[in-house]
């Protein structure tokens, strides 16, 4: 679905003769499953069509082969309804260059926890429970 989605948008670039050499090398690159490094012009305007949509795992999976892909993971003790994911997504995805990656992690026991460079938020019960033993030892 992705694929095809990116592939009519390549033929609307092919009819108006805005496609370069580079943008068709890249196109192949990813329709073919490969992995780019950086996303050139076209790729960058697709992803950022892409953050405005339901987001699926093959949209996750075509993210992170489109180069120059941060990604956020989010660990919640149970599944968020559609509208705060959307929220939490769209918190993130402004400029087309994060992935976010939802994992639902029973243990936290409620709240949820943050991954991104390097760095954990935990507003998670657990996380909680584990600062207020360390406080009281």
């Amino acid at each position: 679905m992705i694929g095809s989605a990116y592939a009519a948008m390549l033929r609307k670039a092919i009819a108006k003769k805005t496609l370069k050499p580079e943008d068709v090398s890249e196109a192949l690159t990813v329709l073919r499953g490969g992995a780019v490094r950086i996303p050139g012009p076209l790729l960058s305007a697709f992803r950022l069509q892409l953050a405005n949509e339901p987001y699926s795992s093959a949209t996750q999976a075509f993210l992170a082969r489109t180069g120059g892909v941060s990604v956020v993971t989010i660990q919640a003790a149970v599944e968020p309804d559609a509208k705060t994911l959307a929220s939490i997504r769209q918190t993130f995805i402004k400029d087309g260059r994060t992935l976010v990656r939802l994992r639902i992690e029973p243990s936290l026991a409620g709240g949820l926890r943050l991954f991104h460079d390097g760095h954990l938020l935990d507003a998670s019960f657990r996380g909680r429970v584990r600062r207020l033993i360390e406080y009281v030892s």
